[in-house]
Order: C-alpha cells, then sequence, then structure tokens
C-alpha cells in the first residue's frame, strides 16, 4: 500500500511541477490565477494525454515499464543501479531510438516487428515517465524503508530523476 501512496505522491508532484515549468518557460509575466488555481490544470494535463494515447495502451506501457525499473532496484542493491545513471541513458537513448524508428518506418505492414516498432513510436514517453516513476517510488523504498542508501545519495539522484520525469511529462503534455 506504502508503494502506491508512493507513487500517487510521486505523480501529483511531477505534474504540479510539469505544469509549473511549462509556465514558467512559456511567459514572462504571471497572473495571480495562473499560479494559484492548479486543480483546473490537473484536469486540462490528464485530458491532453488521454486525448494523446490510448488509455488501454498508456497504461500497460507505463505498467511494464513501471515494474522493470521497480525489478531492477528490488534485486539489485548497488549504488550504480541505485542511481540516476540508467535513468539518464535512457532519456537520452529512447527517443533517439523513437527518431530512427521514425526515420525507418514502414506505413502499412503485418510483420511483428513493424507493430511494435509503430507502437514504441506512438508511446515511447509513456514508458520513460513509467520507468522514471518505478525507478523513483523504489529509490524512495530502499532509502527510507529499506535504509540500504545514504541520504545525499538518495536525495541527488532522485532529484536528477524527477527532474527527467517533469521534462518528459513537459515535452510529451504541452509539446
Amino acid at each position: 500500500m506504502q508503494i502506491l501512496i508512493t507513487l500517487a505522491v510521486f505523480l501529483i508532484i511531477s505534474l504540479i511541477l510539469t505544469y509549473y515549468f511549462n509556465l514558467l518557460k512559456s511567459k514572462n509575466s504571471y497572473s495571480a490565477n495562473e499560479l494559484t488555481d492548479i486543480i483546473p490544470q490537473f484536469h486540462d494535463m490528464i485530458k491532453a494525454l488521454i486525448d494523446k494515447y490510448s488509455f488501454f495502451y498508456f497504461i500497460i506501457f507505463f505498467l511494464v515499464s513501471y515494474f522493470i525499473s521497480f525489478f531492477l532496484l528490488t534485486n539489485f542493491k548497488n549504488l550504480i543501479i541505485n542511481s540516476a545513471i540508467l535513468p539518464l541513458i535512457l532519456y537520452f537513448t529512447v527517443p533517439r531510438v523513437a527518431m530512427y524508428f521514425e526515420q525507418t518506418k514502414v506505413i502499412i505492414s503485418e510483420n511483428e516487428i513493424d507493430i511494435i516498432e509503430a507502437l514504441f513510436l506512438k508511446y515511447y514517453n509513456c514508458i520513460l515517465i513509467g520507468f522514471f516513476c518505478g525507478y523513483s517510488v523504489k529509490l524512495i523504498d530502499n532509502w527510507f524503508f529499506l535504509t540500504i542508501l545514504p541520504f545525499y545519495w538518495f536525495i541527488f539522484n532522485f532529484f536528477v530523476i524527477l527532474g527527467l520525469t517533469v521534462l518528459t511529462l513537459q515535452k510529451d503534455i504541452y509539446e
């Protein structure tokens, strides 16, 4: 249960930071309503995601990548795996792989590999978001509940992964 609560809190914080990051990036002056009315913005952000993706595929890709990252940190307790190195690698390589698939894409095909590539092209941001969420939640669990990480190691890596999540959400929702 604590994992689900941690995931919900992490997603809410990520969405709040995504909204404010996009606001700071897009404007120079702000109204009071823009700064304080965050609840209607949640609706708009979630609606943008729902309009962009199929809910079923979004959940499937999010959960699969979430559990893969959660599994990695559950089974490997060293500091290198419990760092932001793997999320950073994925953040920079997954869009490049998607760009490569976009350039070599076959328009109409019944081949399974082409179908998988097309799904990857559409949902790679969902995969990244799920992976970052799973990684962050398990990082919190490893530090707070299992006490296998030093605080400063945890906090630095957590903020790096949170930043990657915000950047990915911002790109996915607002662009």
